[in-house]
């Protein structure tokens, strides 16, 4: 019997052979598809949309107001805590703040130079500057189509489902309808008569933007970070346009130092408010004590310190001071109550008002209404007064200024019995005073 024979090769040489043939007389076609291929992707990345990042760092100091200073070492020094640096994140990002910043900005209106290919926004180096208002919430977003017409005119083009509006206006003259009004006024340095005539062949087009949407899309698009190393917020945002990310994050950070700062001052103003009241008090109890001293130093150059008036009037003296010290206290005490009965922020006053040597536990208590307080402020930033979060808040404040009111209550009735023990032993002592140093001046008439 004869063996079968095996066909050992894979691919056939004919077939290899017919495949370069078939190649070779359809070249073209491999030609052509690379080239539509190639030239695809060219436009593609053409016609993509470039982003750019701006990054930014914010060192953020512990705050420092009235009831920080007035509290032990242990309490006020030291860098600001992660909860501290995660409000001022939240800050940073609040819808108050970044509406701030596009207002200053003027982010409002979008300008763009329209191409063959590519339509690219511009920021810096605007022919027009567009001032208005939509009336109609549906021409948001719409592109607003300009030609130069000549240094002085140009010609507006709208459509919008289907509805269209031309019209020739000179710049700087109200443009007025029921949909919108604006003013566009020109930059004379880049339109006039000499440039007229290349600027009348580019296409511009610009868009009205909606705030709240601005400002949510900025809240979107803004990154930012807790540095792990220091008490440093990293700030980071994209942009097509590399200058505008460059000013929104440079405006950003110095309108939340400025806020930061005004903040700060109306704490200081509120706490030297109080404290030049303080002391024209203290004036007018000194005034008296020192009449007091030099009544007594008057008396004492004419009598036996030994003798019974000169200690009768030490001992007046003594309890005046005292008398005077504990009304003082009572007056700052009156005026803590008054504060935190009314709703005041606890940032204005501090614990120390309390006396020389506060309650620790009260000092707690206020460094605990005025965190409170301050994290409402925060939140208050991107959160309504009736949003879940700050009703949270309000409802702990109350609890913490319902302890502070107890203790200070507390304390004002301890005073008050003070006061009323020392006039009760001042009033004998100064009846026999004033008996003694009248029987002296009769003796000295004799």
């Amino acid at each position: 019997m004869s063996k079968p024979t095996s066909n050992t090769s894979i691919i056939d040489q004919k077939d290899v052979k017919k495949t370069f043939v078939l190649i070779a007389k359809n070249w073209y076609w491999f030609v052509l598809f690379l080239g539509l291929s190639i030239g695809a992707s060219v436009f593609y990345l053409y016609r993509a949309t470039n982003f750019y990042g701006a990054s930014a760092k914010v060192l953020i100091k512990p705050q420092k107001n009235a009831i920080t200073d007035a509290l032990s070492a242990s309490l006020a020094g030291g860098g600001p805590s992660k909860d501290e640096i995660a409000n001022e994140i939240e800050v940073l990002s609040s819808s108050s703040l970044i509406n701030e910043v596009v207002s200053k900005l003027n982010l409002d209106v979008s300008y763009f130079i329209e191409g063959r290919l590519k339509t690219g926004e511009i920021y810096q180096g605007r022919p027009f500057l567009v001032d208005g208002k939509i009336i109609d919430w549906t021409y948001y977003g719409v592109p607003f189509y300009l030609t130069v017409v000549s240094a002085e005119k140009y010609r507006l083009n709208i459509n919008i489902e289907g509805k269209k509006y031309s019209g020739v206006h000179k710049f700087g003259e109200p443009v007025v309808n029921d949909k919108f009004s604006l003013i566009i006024t020109n930059d004379t340095t880049i339109i006039n008569k000499k440039s007229v005539t290349s600027i009348n062949e580019t296409k511009y087009l610009f868009r009205f933007n909606e705030r709240n949407s601005l400002v949510k899309r900025y809240q979107q698009g803004i990154q930012l970070s807790m540095d792990a190393e220091a008490t440093v917020i990293n700030l980071f945002i994209e942009d097509q346009v590399p200058e505008k990310a460059v000013n929104f994050i440079k405006t950003l950070t110095e309108t939340y130092i400025a806020n930061s700062v005004s903040v700060q001052k109306e704490i200081n103003e509120n706490t030297l408010s109080f404290i030049d009241s303080q002391l024209k008090d203290i004036e007018d109890i000194l005034n008296g004590v020192e009449s007091n001293l030099e009544q007594f130093q008057r008396q004492k150059t004419t009598m036996n310190p030994e003798n019974e008036q000169g200690v009768l009037l030490q001992q007046k003296v003594g309890f005046e001071n005292e008398q005077a010290r504990l009304t003082m206290q009572l007056r700052s005490v009156d005026y803590l109550y008054e504060q935190l009965t009314s709703g005041s922020d606890a940032t204005s006053f501090s614990p120390s008002m309390m006396g020389d040597s506060p309650d620790p536990s009260q000092g707690a208590a206020f460094v605990e209404l005025s965190a409170l307080q301050q994290r409402k402020t925060n939140l208050l930033f991107s959160n309504t007064p009736n949003s879940p979060v700050v009703k949270e808040i309000d409802a702990q404040i109350s609890i913490a200024r319902q302890n502070l009111i107890s203790g200070v209550m507390n304390m004002r009735r301890n005073l008050v019995v003070k006061i009323n023990s020392l006039s009760s032993q001042l009033g004998p002592i100064s009846g026999r005073h004033e008996s003694n140093a009248l029987y002296h001046e009769r003796i000295g008439e004799h």
